[in-house]
Formats: C-alpha cells, sequence, structure tokens
C-alpha cells in the first residue's frame, strides 16, 4: 500500500471525497501532518499496550505482524566508557525510534565448542538507578552474569563484567522511525514530487493492511477533534488515544 492510497481512504472516511460535506477541507500538507501524528500514536499504542487490547509488542501473533516490518538490525561498535571503568558505549542509529534488544560478543573457551570462539551475549535494558548497581567502584567488584545497559543522547552504554569483558561488537535490534508522511520537499535530490503522490520507497507505508486501517481511523478521530465546538471536553476524551 502506497502513501496515496493511504491518503485516497482518509479523505474517503473524513467524508471529504469529491463530495461536500460539514467538515472543513484540509490541505495535503495537513493531512500528512496528521497522518504523522496519528502514525507515531499508533506505534507507540503496540509497543507500550496502551491499547483495547493492551497487548504490547511481541505479546501474540497480531502484535508482531503489525510492527514486525519496522524492526531492524545493526551492528554498533562499542568503545570503553570514559566515565565508567566496566563499561562500553555506542552510537545508535539515528533512525531508532524504540529500542528491542542489544547482544554483545562474548569470548569463550574450555568448551566442548571451542572451535566457536565468539557467542552472543544479551544485553538487559535497565534504568540509570539499577545500572549504578553494577559498577565497579573501590568499595564494589560485581559479578555481571547477564551485562545490562542504558540509554542517554543517542549512546547504549553497556555495563560489564569487569573480568570477562566482552567484544566491542554489539547487535542492536529496535523498531525504526517510519516513513513520514508530511515529506521535506524542499531538499533538491530527493525526488520527492509531493506528499502523496511519488514513486521509491519514501512513499511505500511499510506496515501491513490492519495497521493502515487502523492508523486512518485514529488519523480521522485526531482530524474530527480539531473542528469540534466542545474542544476541552474532545481533548480530554482523546488523551485515551494518545500514548
Amino acid at each position: 500500500m502506497t502513501h496515496k492510497d493511504i491518503y485516497t481512504k482518509f479523505m474517503i472516511e473524513y467524508d471529504k471525497a469529491n463530495v461536500t460535506s460539514s467538515y472543513p477541507s484540509l490541505t495535503e500538507y495537513e493531512v500528512a501532518t496528521v497522518l504523522d501524528k496519528a502514525y507515531v500514536a499508533l506505534i507507540a499504542q503496540k509497543i507500550t499496550g496502551n491499547n483495547i487490547r493492551r497487548a504490547t509488542f511481541e505479546s501474540d501473533v497480531k502484535s508482531i505482524a503489525d510492527i514486525e516490518p519496522l524492526v531492524r538490525r545493526t551492528s554498533v561498535t562499542l568503545t570503553q566508557d570514559s566515565n565508567i571503568t566496566n563499561a562500553k558505549q555506542g552510537t545508535l542509529p539515528s533512525t531508532m525510534l524504540y529500542f528491542v534488544k542489544a547482544y554483545v560478543d562474548q569470548t569463550v573457551s574450555g568448551t566442548p565448542m571451542d572451535n566457536k570462539k565468539s557467542r552472543s551475549l544479551p544485553v538487559t535494558l535497565v534504568s540509570h538507578e539499577v545500572a549504578t548497581k553494577f559498577y565497579s567502584t573501590a568499595s564494589n567488584l560485581p559479578w555481571v552474569k547477564t551485562p545490562v545497559c542504558f540509554i542517554e543522547n543517542g549512546i547504549i552504554h553497556v555495563v560489564h563484567d569487569p573480568i570477562k569483558v566482552p567484544g566491542n561488537n554489539c547487535s542492536v535490534v529496535y523498531i525504526k522511525q517510519p516513513n513520514p508522511f508530511a515529506k521535506n520537499l524542499s531538499q533538491p535530490s530527493s525526488g520527492w514530487v509531493s506528499y502523496f503522490d511519488g514513486t521509491g520507497d519514501a512513499y511505500e507505508f511499510e506496515c501491513n493492511s490492519t495497521v493502515a486501517e487502523e492508523l486512518i481511523s485514529l488519523a480521522v478521530s485526531f482530524a474530527l477533534e480539531n473542528v469540534e465546538s466542545t474542544r476541552l471536553n474532545s481533548k480530554l476524551n482523546m488523551r485515551g488515544l494518545e500514548a
């Protein structure tokens, strides 16, 4: 499904497809902005479980199928953390929207599988407060069976065992930012013709048709909220739709 298809379906449900209704007309940029807002809110609902089904990401078959096209895995090079003795840090991809999981390489020896000396070791995302309990200090030499990590300013900090130091390769699984509807048409090299009419990956809707229909319904709700007269009550009721 393309962004043009999403726009056409939106106008049909908004009651503006070749008809005159009581709802005010929206420009393409306004429609693209509403769709982007609804898209981000819909992804947040599916990740956090703030939805009718109370289903978080990967909790069932539908939640996996809905978000799976946005899941990416990339390799991050780690370097020694300048502030923590037993930690390494690396730059996360700029397109990351939500962090899912991370793995580091751990060299092993003295096992029946000595031919495979490097294995993946899962990393658990924790809060800054929990991570401090794994720091190697003058009064604490921790045993970190499973490395932990925390994120700040686009940097992942992996706190590891001070003796069994993992390698510098970190595999990060994350939810990427979706293709925006409100594109920057001022970029001369982008090749984008309009917000919805065009070809290429930038005009493709990455998720399945079920997510597309949910996105359109949510976007129409956001659009109608802007034209209703009872703005305060509508805004309060809309809070349940936003993550």
